[in-house]
């Protein structure tokens, strides 16, 4: 008797594992809470997901519409909602992490991004990985996923840029400076990246 009280729990935790994570349920959505020039998309979109409530698109094109219009947290859990549909396409999770950073949570919108590259290695995925890891301190994890994003795009500037940046933050001007040049090049209306290689020029 005294074995099985033991084993019960392990079993059920088991079940609740195999049944995999929890679907949150669509947000409470009204198109009358947007502009009005928003509230046919919204009706829209929302009517499609009311046939269609685990269509990842479907909850996806929802999510768009409200992180367009700063409701970050119903955004999120639409997108949740997508990635946990359709958890092979690396899109949602890298709305995911959209949502989460504009949370403020960078950690999380870090998981999420780490989680999307794994599926596919995409060069605006890495750089806004980089940029979140930057933001935390990780600063050589940051610089491995700038690196990662040059290897998909060679003459991505924002990812020239993020490694250039870190290099001059270590007192490394002379490898900084041929990839603020690049980056320059490539993206001439960038004043970030200018105004880095004027300083980097000067030091």
């Amino acid at each position: 008797m005294h074995a099985m009280r033991g084993t019960l729990p392990a079993l059920l935790a088991l079940l609740l594992a195999a049944c995999g994570p929890q679907v949150p349920p669509i947000p409470e959505v009204s198109a009358a809470d947007f502009p009005a020039n928003a509230q046919a998309h919204v009706r829209q979109a929302l009517a499609a997901l009311d046939t269609k409530p685990k269509d990842a698109a479907a909850n996806g094109r929802l999510g768009m519409l409200l992180h367009a219009h700063d409701r970050y947290a119903d955004a999120l859990v639409c997108y949740e909602r997508a990635a946990q549909f359709n958890p092979e396409n690396a899109r949602w999770l890298y709305l995911v992490g959209q949502a989460r950073m504009a949370q403020g949570d960078p950690q999380g919108a870090i998981e999420s991004w780490q989680a999307a590259v794994a599926l596919s290695r995409d060069a605006a995925t890495f750089i806004h990985l980089g940029n979140a890891l930057e933001a935390v301190g990780r600063l050589e994890d940051a610089r491995v996923a700038f690196e990662d994003a040059l290897q998909v795009d060679a003459e991505a500037p924002a990812a020239l840029f993020g490694v250039a940046r870190l290099l001059s933050a270590d007192g490394n001007q002379a490898e900084a400076i041929p990839l603020l040049e690049k980056a320059a090049a490539v993206a001439p209306d960038a004043g970030a990246v200018h105004y880095a290689l004027g300083m980097a020029l000067r030091d």
